[in-house]
């Protein structure tokens, strides 16, 4: 008799969770991508959303709640009722832009920003927290450019960035764009502020390289 007919597949769980795909996706550990419109998608597919495209293909199911337009401020209204509350094994941070062209500071996404990730990581809760990607003046739409000040919002992305990078779990999400010739980054955007499908494509496979590594375990902030 051949090896393979000699063993019992139903009785190792291992092997019941490959016959059973769904089964082996309830089975991951979750984790929350809370945010602004770069976590919701905007302007991109469901299912081109980087959140879409890493679900069940790391160690977690990603549960999404970005809302397009949000603020550190109103991530933190809704913080304990989609984050601290449901208690998921890990969460992702990606948000500053809409603090930047609605306030033109950072001061209050950076308070806003480390609370959330104490908290989380008071709980137990893994926590990663992302840079914002890049911004392309030369892109933006006629409807934005008159409501987006760019002179500013580059340097105060940059300052936020700086600030993000020192934080316990950051991931560089910005930099696999920065890293690219200039010309090329281009191709990458849908209006100069949000990523295109290609964009999500890429930032996925940055995002799922740093998620199934281990954590640095410096203090940051």
């Amino acid at each position: 008799m051949q090896d393979w007919k000699k063993k019992n597949f139903t009785a190792d769980p291992k092997n019941s969770r490959k016959e059973n795909p769904e089964a082996a996706f309830c089975s991951l550990k979750t984790m929350i991508c809370f945010g602004d419109s770069m976590v919701f998608g905007f302007r991109v597919r469901r299912s081109e959303c980087w959140t879409a495209l890493l679900n069940g293909r790391g160690p977690y199911r990603m549960i999404n709640r970005g809302v397009n337009g949000d603020t550190t401020a109103g991530m933190l209204a809704r913080f304990r009722n989609q984050v601290t509350d449901p208690a998921p094994d890990a969460v992702f941070f990606l948000a500053g832009s809409n603090d930047i062209f609605e306030y033109g500071e950072i001061t209050g996404a950076e308070r806003n920003l480390s609370y959330m990730a104490d908290q989380c990581r008071n709980r137990g809760i893994r926590t990663f927290i992302s840079t914002v990607t890049p911004y392309y003046p030369q892109l933006l739409p006629d409807a934005l450019a008159s409501s987006v000040h760019m002179e500013t919002a580059i340097p105060l992305r940059e300052e936020l960035n700086g600030y993000i990078r020192q934080m316990t779990g950051c991931i560089d999400t910005s930099s696999c764009f920065e890293e690219l010739p200039a010309d090329l980054q281009l191709q990458y955007s849908v209006d100069g502020i949000h990523l295109n499908a290609r964009g999500h494509l890429l930032a996925a496979d940055y995002i799922l390289s740093h998620i199934t590594s281990p954590q640095r375990t410096s203090s940051g902030l």
